[in-house]
């Protein structure tokens, strides 16, 4: 079990956000992705994107979360925490500066941050994509939030025997399993609804919607420790991406299925999803015993688990009904006075 958020802006009101001028070291990723020019309608829109990383950091520096795990351009990474550093913004974009060349400054296609945040019951993943073009009826910013849960998590070393004594009492009678995720889920939510808060505060933006999810995963294989775990920088949810320090909080999400069928666990209104982050269906309001299901059975094969007619096939989220051009507009009043120098000083900044 692992909880999931997605934020979504209007693609609407995009158009309406105030392209702030970048300040300190914001200013100076502009000044290195547009070769201090920009004037063209692609630098205006890596203006207009820039300056919306610069606002979405500070919605999340608000929030309390400061970590950033990743920062990269069009797939390639240009910082990737693999020590668990803390307040690492500028270390980031430092790498950034290094490792930009001419090619790349021409023209980006994705900005990639991802952070991290902790506090007493959670571990958060954040995923923040913003995308310089996109398809109609995709959106032009993805943010994606996954909440692990703290007190599951394992240590270097951690055997399946271990972790799951730890989760027992989660599975002592329903009583007690629909207590911890019901108050669980209500915490992550408020979590992530806060982080919509200080979107439409900081962003000054109206229609910003919140989508929550239980996930349970039901994996292909077992594994034995927490370094046997596989990662797919693909899956939509971050958690399955292999970033440092995940392995061991996820380990626990390898067993909760298998914990549910051992104890007849009731469950409903959860999305199931593959040990590679693949949704492969749902479980409906009205719910299914866990311990009579194929879907929870660990000696079952997988193709005949997930083939199980409690799955309901999954269904699409979010559309939008923009045209796909939301990083020009009016901006070219704002990037003009951002012209080319050698410092970008025009920027402003504090």
């Amino acid at each position: 079990m692992y909880f999931s958020s997605k934020v979504s802006i209007n693609p609407a009101q995009l158009t309406k956000v105030e392209k702030i001028k970048p300040t300190r070291a914001f200013k100076k990723m502009l000044f290195l992705m547009t070769g201090g020019a920009v004037a063209d309608k692609i630098a205006v829109e890596t203006f207009a994107a820039v300056s919306i990383l610069q606002q979405l950091y500070r919605v999340f520096a608000a929030t309390g979360v400061n970590n950033i795990i990743r920062l990269a351009q069009d797939d390639i990474d240009f910082y990737l925490d693999e020590e668990g550093k803390e307040d690492d913004l500028k270390e980031a974009l430092d790498k950034f500066d290094l490792e930009i060349n001419d090619a790349m400054s021409e023209k980006f296609g994705t900005l990639h941050m991802v952070l991290e945040h902790f506090d007493d019951n959670f571990t958060y993943l954040i995923d923040v994509k913003i995308n310089r073009t996109h398809e109609v009826g995709e959106n032009p910013i993805e943010i994606v939030i996954n909440g692990l849960l703290k007190d599951m998590q394992a240590t270097a070393g951690d055997t399946p025997e271990k972790v799951k004594a730890q989760m027992e009492s989660v599975f002592a009678n329903q009583e007690a399993y629909d207590a911890y995720v019901t108050q669980k889920r209500g915490l992550f939510e408020g979590f992530a609804n806060g982080l919509q808060l200080n979107i439409k505060k900081f962003m000054k933006v109206e229609e910003v919607l919140v989508e929550h999810e239980n996930k349970i995963m039901v994996p292909k294989e077992s594994v034995g420790k927490p370094n046997d775990i596989g990662r797919n920088t693909t899956a939509y949810d971050p958690v399955y991406h292999g970033y440092y320090g995940y392995d061991n909080a996820f380990f626990y999400g390898y067993f909760w299925s298998t914990m549910m069928h051992d104890h007849n666990t009731h469950i409903h209104d959860t999305y199931i999803v593959s040990d590679d982050g693949q949704t492969v269906g749902s479980i409906d309001g009205e719910g299914i015993d866990a311990g009579s299901s194929t879907l929870f059975d660990p000696e079952a094969d997988y193709d005949t688990r997930i083939a199980s007619d409690d799955l309901v096939e999954n269904d699409s989220t979010l559309t939008s009904t923009d045209d796909g051009n939301w990083f020009g507009g009016d901006s070219d009043s704002d990037a003009s006075s951002c012209s080319s120098c050698s410092s970008c000083s025009s920027c402003g900044g504090d």
